[in-house]
């Protein structure tokens, strides 16, 4: 991503791709040891006798993946203020070493504040991609909340065709607007 995001640049239907990541067996290993010490994660003889025939990565590894590659997007560099959780998570498919995952991030709901000193809010569906073009994980509707333009500068609001809530020039840099609300 170029420059920092904020709320209003932000729109139902976006995609925002992130970088592409390959998986190595010893990170596998190395992860699982730590966080999800099962045989199929972390003794690759074992792992071959499994259902899955071989190293997997945990499937909390993925998800964590997921969010780590999409963070490197730069989206939320400016404007993210945490997330008060994900509403669902799906592994579709097992991580294996060797794949190559991408992230595709669709912004599904921009919601504005309820309430003076509220917080905006973008809800995001991610989908983790293998080098096949496979989806891997799943996860709908990750709740965050995000920041607007800093209000200590002068904001333009746009009206955007996908449901822009502002449709006026706010020259209130310093002072409440009578209109927008936005000091």
């Amino acid at each position: 991503m170029t420059g920092d995001l904020y709320f209003e640049d932000f729109h139902v239907g976006q995609v925002i791709e992130s970088a592409r990541k390959t998986l190595g067996e010893a990170e596998i290993i190395d992860f699982a040891r730590n966080y999800s010490n099962l045989p199929y994660h972390t003794d690759p003889k074992a792992a071959a006798k499994s259902m899955f025939g071989g190293i997997v990565a945990p499937g909390y590894q993925t998800a964590a993946l997921t969010f780590g590659l999409f963070v490197d997007t730069g989206t939320f560099r400016a404007c993210g203020m945490g997330s008060p959780g994900i509403d669902r998570l799906r592994w579709l498919r097992p991580v294996r070493s060797g794949d190559t995952l991408q992230v595709f991030a669709e912004i599904v709901e921009v919601s504005p504040a309820r309430q003076e000193g509220g917080h905006d809010a973008v809800r995001i569906s991610y989908e983790t991609r293998n080098q096949r073009g496979e989806a891997l994980h799943f996860s709908a509707r990750h709740n965050n909340q995000i920041e607007s333009v800093q209000r200590s500068q002068l904001a333009e609001f746009i009206r955007r065709p996908a449901g822009g809530v502002w449709g006026h020039r706010c020259r209130a840099a310093t002072v409440r607007c009578g209109r927008c609300g936005w000091r």
